[in-house]
């Protein structure tokens, strides 16, 4: 049974008595709690302080019930309380004929929403959670292994995974299918695609490329450093999947022209893009769920993520240059004059034009706490832009920028990480995080709980992918501040989970849509030698470990020696 209690929203309109939702009392309905109606007659609901819903499951024959299970949640108008709880008929004595149904109770009279969501599920939901991470396991395997194309493996995962919730339950409608798609990241990709190719029509990446050359006096260790780098500092204030479109080109072209394998300094540039990202709250997308969740502000990631990361970039790019420096060895002598005058702009006055739609669009990406508008909207009518720049009479031409296997694969990965929290994999790893946390002494918890978040969330995030993970934990830590639980601040916490979310993307090539992002770029500029996933379980995995080591002693000492929390302190 799958019970969920929700909190309303100030100012939100709340469902009617007649409206379907859960089953109580044997009928049909929402409970929704008591209802106010405001001057226009609009039903609404308003801000309130703790209030204490129970829930209470009773079995029998009327007019004799028996309670056998309830739970009690303290909720509010501030946050939003998510719970599950899965109980077996078999245990509360099911089969024996005799009613069974759940009530909803409250002794207070203030207005709160509520949704008290009933699931009756098969007995193959008893081994719901083995068969997941077995699916789950299996499909990433063979991601890795690229023995069949990512595309056929994430379909192919996605279509069992549904196939296993309809055992489960039912099957779910199709339009509850392309729901668990997050088509604001795929109008993203599909639109910045577009604007990197009309700019790259311009000629100005490799005329870019030439200029990074120029300025490193044509020694590739200065342009490594100097182009990994940049690129960390870029992605803590654009999305590193912009990032990682943007920088890629201009490597690879830079690259080719110095005769030197693009593979590793692309590679190092996802990688610290991902890294980079952690430092701001809308540098990654974990933490723009942390950060509206928990109501986190722009400024605090400066001040508790941002000194980390720019002490991790430096030494990230340190650590990729000495497992790479064999693979980019090159005596060859470029001559930067004729190389200049070789690879002019194209298109001066288009450069403009594109120059100036792109500089909007960092700007509204920029400005995304303030206007709080997904990126999507910005990037779609900056392309559409471009492509009336470059040429009004035709569309086609620039639908051949984009890269369609790309999007399709994060479709169906979308798909399958969303059914596999349907199965509830990712939840069940969530409250044993929490029996864990428990057990530890109160005197030592916090920090131990630091210490777990940070390496659960950093390893969980590289092969969970990293924004579902992160969502789900952001629930179970807003579930702790409510019920104060541990009796331990949760502040603390959600830093672990930024910094481990953010940085984690960079251990698999399923942890951070940068990574098929780069994979997408690499094989089109350069299909004889592009990125391949084992890259970033060779590469990317140890320095993620490195990382979260150096990380672990930072919030260690931020959290428990600079500035010690209390509990009182994080109310």
């Amino acid at each position: 049974a799958h019970r969920r209690l929700l909190p309303g929203r100030p100012g939100r309109r709340l469902s009617t008595m007649s409206d379907a939702g859960s089953v109580v009392n044997g009928q049909a309905a929402e409970w929704c709690g008591k209802l106010g109606v405001d001057a226009d007659g609009q039903t609404t609901a308003q801000a309130v302080s703790d209030v204490t819903v129970t829930w209470t499951l009773y079995r029998g024959t009327s007019p004799d019930f028996t309670a056998v299970a309830n739970k009690s949640y303290v909720l509010n108008s501030a946050s939003e309380t998510e719970d599950l709880v899965s109980l077996f008929m078999d245990d509360i004595g099911g089969d024996t004929g005799e009613s069974v149904y759940i009530q909803v109770t409250t002794v207070s009279n203030e207005v709160l929403g509520v949704l008290l969501e009933v699931v009756q599920m098969g007995a193959f939901a008893a081994e719901r959670i083995p068969v997941a991470a077995t699916l789950f396991v299996v499909t990433f395997a063979l991601i890795v292994s690229e023995v069949v194309h990512r595309c056929y493996v994430t379909f192919a995962g996605s279509l069992m995974a549904l196939f296993f919730l309809s055992i489960m339950h039912e099957a779910p409608h199709m339009h509850v299918v392309i729901g668990m798609i997050d088509f604001g990241t795929l109008m993203l990709l599909f639109s910045m695609m577009i604007v990197v190719h009309n700019l790259a029509a311009t000629g100005f990446f490799e005329w870019f490329a030439v200029r990074v050359a120029i300025i490193s006096s044509g020694k590739f260790v200065r342009i490594f450093f100097l182009l990994s780098i940049l690129t960390g500092v870029l992605s803590a204030f654009l999305d590193n999947v912009t990032c990682v479109m943007l920088v890629g080109p201009v490597t690879i072209n830079l690259c080719k022209q110095l005769d030197v394998d693009p593979v590793p300094l692309y590679l190092t540039e996802t990688l610290l893009a991902t890294i980079g990202g952690a430092a701001t709250l809308i540098g990654d997308p974990p933490n723009v769920v942390i950060g509206n969740k928990l109501q986190i502000g722009f400024g605090d990631f400066l001040v508790y993520n941002a000194p980390l990361v720019v002490f991790l970039l430096p030494i990230a790019a340190a650590v990729m240059w000495f497992r790479v420096k064999h693979l980019v060895q090159t005596d060859k002598v470029v001559d930067l004059k004729t190389l200049a005058k070789d690879n002019p702009i194209l298109d001066q006055r288009e450069l403009l034009y594109v120059g100036v739609i792109l500089g909007c669009i960092m700007l509204a990406l920029f400005l995304s706490p303030i206007h709080k508008q997904e990126a999507a909207w910005f990037t779609v009518v900056g392309a559409m832009c471009s492509c009336v720049v470059h040429n009004h009479h035709n569309f086609r031409q620039f639908l051949d920028a984009v890269e369609w296997d790309t999007l399709f694969f994060f479709a169906t990965l979308f798909v399958f990480v969303e059914s596999l929290g349907e199965m509830g994999l990712i939840r069940e790893l969530g409250d044993v995080l929490t029996d864990i946390f428990a057990e530890v002494p109160l005197d030592t918890r916090l920090p131990t709980a630091c210490f777990i978040m940070l390496w659960v969330a950093g390893v969980g995030s590289a092969f969970l992918e990293s924004l579902p993970f992160t969502t789900t934990v952001t629930y179970i830590l807003i579930s702790l501040m409510n019920n104060n639980t541990l009796g331990i601040p949760m502040m603390p916490l959600a830093w672990a989970l930024s910094l481990g979310a953010c940085v984690g993307g960079i251990g698999s090539i399923m942890g951070s849509s940068a990574n098929l992002v780069a994979m997408s770029i690499s094989e089109r500029y350069s299909p004889k030698n592009p990125i391949q996933g084992k890259h970033f379980l060779m590469y990317g995995f140890p320095l993620l470990c490195i990382l979260l080591t150096i990380g672990s002693l930072y919030q260690y000492v931020l959290f428990t020696v600079i500035e010690p929390y209390t509990y009182a302190e994080d109310g």
